[in-house]
């Protein structure tokens, strides 16, 4: 029997959906709500697009069931992947774990997907936003907003992602075509986005870069830390290594937790090497005497980052170096090993390059199929499972879209 599938969204997991589904003998319309499918796969990576990582650490997950996870990843893994890509032509290349198209162009990647759909026929529809799915008896009724005209399929896939990254007047569609069929979804929020901290003004070193090492903490106990780059913004800090750490700062956190991140401007010292470093400024103060504490500071931190540290310890930038003990010395610099600040919050969707929660992982069968409603799929970031920064996200989006697209044809 060949069945009708329909799949509802054209991004990474809604096209890899329907191209397993197609190569099966499944005859195949997607429905695509904007005005061209893979628009945001263009963007990742800022337009190089990290398909996958060839190191990825299971654990690193962030799910309601990270076992669900691991299962499916082994079943299509990052290997699988890669070879899935080479058969459609595009060479890949590994840089440092994160595995980008040799040519670094996310149009690429787009150009080889599309160009497989049309050779199996796919009917790719955009500027179609589906408002409706009903069930009859064995049959899926699709209502299209602006049509009278229902389409009727045997399996339906939904991959409509989710709230992150949405254009202007864009809705997330997923939660409401769900909604009829009584499934378990937890409330959508951003991942791997910026933090809004309190303490400060953080509009004074917005677009200062550091590297630094940032620690999680919870009620003052460390929970997780990244090693990286870090960006201030004016209401905190951004950057790939406070994206990771901003996935985890919803689940096990109760109502009454405190949540603070403390920062390391300082990550190349260790406990040794940093006492060493101390004794060296302490040296270079006493050549110094007559400059002052903040052009003392040039010789290893950046001005604003001077400035702010100053700021929170209660010493004018301007005192000179001659009016300082080495006690103070000393604090201000334990500083740059350890200033923390509380966190008051996490970016919006619009600035989020995921979301985390979705549809809960115990409503699906092992091929991403409702179990509640035979011959309903759910794939990509509309399920509740997030991942770090390099390619994690897509690998989950490829692997939900190509098991479920296999099965719908079954």
């Amino acid at each position: 029997m060949r069945y009708d599938v329909a799949v509802i969204g054209a991004g990474a997991s809604g096209m890899t959906a329907a191209l397993f589904a197609a190569k099966n003998g499944a005859r195949v319309t997607v429905f695509e709500k904007n005005g061209e499918p893979l628009r945001k796969l263009l963007r990742t990576g800022n337009g190089k697009c990290n398909l996958t990582n060839s190191s990825i650490d299971l654990n690193e997950y962030v799910s309601s069931d990270v076992d669900f996870v691991k299962d499916k990843l082994f079943s299509f893994s990052n290997n699988d992947l890669i070879h899935f890509f080479k058969t459609l032509g595009l060479v890949t290349k590994d840089k440092n774990g994160y595995v980008y198209p040799l040519n670094e162009q996310a149009s690429s990647v787009s150009k080889v997907l599309l160009k497989e759909a049309s050779v199996y026929g796919i009917n790719v529809k955009t500027d179609c936003l589906v408002n409706m799915i009903a069930k009859d008896n064995d049959k899926f009724l699709i209502s299209i907003e602006g049509e009278k005209q229902r389409y009727e399929f045997d399996r339906v896939i939904v991959s409509t992602g989710s709230k992150a990254g949405l254009l202007k007047g864009e809705k997330e569609n997923g939660e409401k075509l769900l909604k009829p069929f009584d499934i378990s979804f937890l409330p959508f929020v951003p991942g791997l986005c910026k933090l809004v901290l309190r303490g400060y003004d953080f509009e004074s070193v917005k677009g200062v870069r550091n590297e630094a090492k940032v620690s999680l903490l919870k009620n003052g106990e460390g929970i997780k830390e990244e090693y990286g780059e870090i960006l201030f913004w004016e209401k905190g800090i951004s950057g790939i290594c406070v994206f990771n750490l901003s996935n985890h700062c919803i689940r096990n956190i109760k109502e009454n937790d405190r949540l603070s991140i403390k920062i390391d401007l300082l990550p190349e010292y260790d406990e040794e090497g940093f006492e060493e470093f101390k004794e060296f400024v302490a040296v270079s103060m006493l050549l110094n005497n007559e400059k002052t504490i903040c052009e003392l500071f040039n010789g290893f931190l950046k001005d604003k980052l001077s400035n702010m540290i100053l700021e929170i310890v209660g010493i004018d930038k301007d005192t000179t170096v001659s009016k300082i003990t080495k006690d103070q010395l000393f604090e201000i610099l334990e500083k740059l090993k350890d200033i923390t600040f509380e966190i008051d919050g996490l970016a919006g969707f619009d600035s989020a390059q995921v979301c985390i929660g979705g549809v809960d992982t115990k409503e699906l069968t092992n091929d991403f199929e409702l179990k509640s409603v035979p011959g309903m799929f759910v794939t990509g970031e509309l399920i509740d499972v997030c991942g770090p920064c390099g390619g994690y996200n897509l690998q989950w989006a490829f692997t939900s879209g190509a098991i479920a697209g296999e099965k719908a044809c079954c």
